[in-house]
């Protein structure tokens, strides 16, 4: 049984179809919440089904630095993983001077969503219910 309550993202339709099929493996934030690599995280599927959908462990952490660099760090460590275009990457840190990732690794679809029993995160959140993957493998 895990003792930490995992952290619950919330993320778009879009970017949880890809993280999903594999082609986005790193999720971008403008800050970067108290984990480490090998926590379990919990994706939550904001305007869609409004469900955690998918578990995934935290990997490799890249730590503030301005969106360009970012952007250039995560695509020589893991090219073309970034799910996201350059655009909609240079949109959603406009106005932030810097900026944070994260890989997404090892991660599991639910087979059945679950409703959380918390407010949803407008980011990110510390999961406040009992621990909805016990029993899961």
């Amino acid at each position: 049984m895990t003792t930490a309550k995992p952290f619950v993202f919330s993320i778009r339709p879009e970017y949880v179809a890809r993280i999903l099929d594999g082609s986005k493996r790193w999720e971008f934030r403008k800050s970067m919440p108290r984990f480490t690599m090998g926590d379990t995280a919990l994706i939550y599927e904001s305007r869609g089904r409004g469900r955690i959908v998918a578990s995934f462990t935290v990997g490799s952490l890249v730590y503030s630095m301005s969106p360009g660099a970012l952007w250039r760090t995560v695509g020589t460590m893991d090219p073309n993983s970034h799910g996201i275009t350059r655009a909609a990457f240079h949109q959603y840190f406009d106005a932030h001077d810097t900026g944070v990732a994260f890989g997404v690794e090892a991660v599991v679809p639910l087979d059945l969503p679950l409703a959380p029993d918390m407010r949803a995160p407008q980011s990110w959140a510390r999961w406040t219910g009992a621990w909805p993957l016990d029993g899961e493998s």
